[in-house]
């Protein structure tokens, strides 16, 4: 494993500068068109990464764990993939609310998706993360891209936060923007005034969007860049996630896309380190550790998610030898019932009538009539009016008693 810049400026100083030009100028080198200058220091150095063993075997390490998570889908029903990313989509808008220090609960943001609050805080970005599940992909190819987003995505909540942070440049931010550490120190200023930061951003977007370049490599730098431009008084690091899960959604599966910022909160020491890291001086604006690092949260992300879902249907397939205890045999009762064992596995809500009617290809009248025999519950949603209907445990478990 190599060492960062920064890493080798404290273990082998008399080395760093050298290491800096043999990086800098290896053929592999990708010089980009933004410097890097760390908070309250005078020099700035050109951001640049370079390809290494390290970038390849953490990319051939991604795609063999996506490899496995495609054969696994494969092997289950849409409603597990659609239930499992509903859960998956309120575990995503926790974390990355959590990161910024906005605090929710599972079932708030559980209750606004499935329509049982009235609550409109987060429910703009639940909105949009939900894009994502029905591969409806926002494009960012401009500033103004970012921003009509942003306008959407986290801007109201910003302001509702704190008055100042309402926008007051052409497109972003006037003013100079600091990010604190724990402690309350100064870490870090966003790039003004406004016309450079415009440039660095537009810089960013170009390259995020340059097929010349791996997909997985291009979201990492962009990420980075994104954050360390900062181009709005809130809700950067966010937006910058977003983004991220986005083009990931697009690249690799929604899915994946649904759980980064998980993963990231469960790592969050070690991003904002990546972070720190890559702004500092003797890091001499080398991007290819936080690259890497950022990859590894994506590799870690495939991982987890392929663990949860061989959990979940190992799960499954134990309610379903439950179930044929009570239900033995086919017919529309085991499979209205299978249903329901599915979506309570992977989300919890329920299925509407409609759902059930499209999986099981059956009429309303034929499924009402099969209801009252099953140990079936309805919980109706606030907003929506919607039914879902739920599995009964607890008459489940009368019913297994009894047999």
């Amino acid at each position: 494993m190599f060492d960062s810049l920064y890493k080798i400026f404290y273990s082998n100083p008399k080395s760093h500068s050298a290491e800096y030009l043999s990086r800098f100028s290896c053929p592999s080198a990708v010089h980009l068109p933004l410097n890097i200058r760390q908070f309250n220091r005078d020099k700035e150095f050109r951001a640049f990464f370079y390809y290494n063993q390290d970038l390849a075997i953490i990319m051939e390490k991604i795609y063999i764990q996506f490899a496995d998570f495609t054969h696994i889908l494969q092997n289950v029903t849409s409603i597990v993939q659609q239930q499992f990313a509903l859960s998956s989509l309120v575990d995503e808008v926790y974390s990355t609310s959590s990161i910024e220090g906005i605090h929710s609960t599972h079932r708030e943001l559980k209750d606004i998706l499935d329509g049982n609050s009235n609550n409109t805080h987060f429910s703009s970005i639940i909105k949009k993360y939900d894009l994502l599940i029905s591969e409806q992909y926002p494009l960012f190819v401009s500033c103004k891209d970012i921003r009509d987003f942003y306008d959407e995505f986290a801007y109201a909540d910003a302001v509702a936060e704190n008055p100042k942070n309402k926008l007051d440049g052409t497109l972003f931010r006037k003013e100079a923007v600091d990010i604190h550490s724990s402690s309350g120190k100064v870490i870090h200023r966003g790039i003004t005034p406004e016309d450079k930061l415009i440039m660095a951003l537009s810089d960013a977007l170009n390259f995020l969007n340059d097929d010349e370049y791996p997909t997985l490599l291009r979201i990492a730098v962009f990420h980075y860049l994104f954050v360390y431009i900062h181009p709005f008084y809130d809700g950067n690091g966010r937006t910058a996630r977003f983004i991220s899960s986005a083009y990931i959604a697009k690249h690799l599966h929604p899915l994946i896309a649904l759980r980064l910022a998980v993963t990231i909160k469960h790592r969050k020491s070690k991003y904002y380190s990546l972070l720190k890291d890559t702004d500092a001086e003797i890091n001499c604006g080398d991007l290819t550790p936080f690259i890497c690092g950022f990859l590894e949260f994506v590799a870690d992300t495939v991982d987890d998610i392929n663990r949860r879902l061989k959990h979940k249907i190992s799960q499954l397939e134990r309610f379903r030898r439950l179930l044929s205890k009570v239900i033995p045999g086919k017919c529309i009762k085991t499979i209205i019932m299978d249903l329901l064992l599915q979506a309570d596995a992977f989300y919890g809500r329920g299925l509407t009538m409609n759902e059930i009617m499209s999986l099981t290809g059956k009429s309303r009248n034929t499924i009402k009539g099969k209801f009252p025999s099953l140990p079936v519950r309805t919980v109706k949603a606030i907003s929506s009016r919607k039914k879902f209907y739920k599995i009964d445990w607890k008459a489940l478990r009368n019913s297994l008693r009894q047999n």
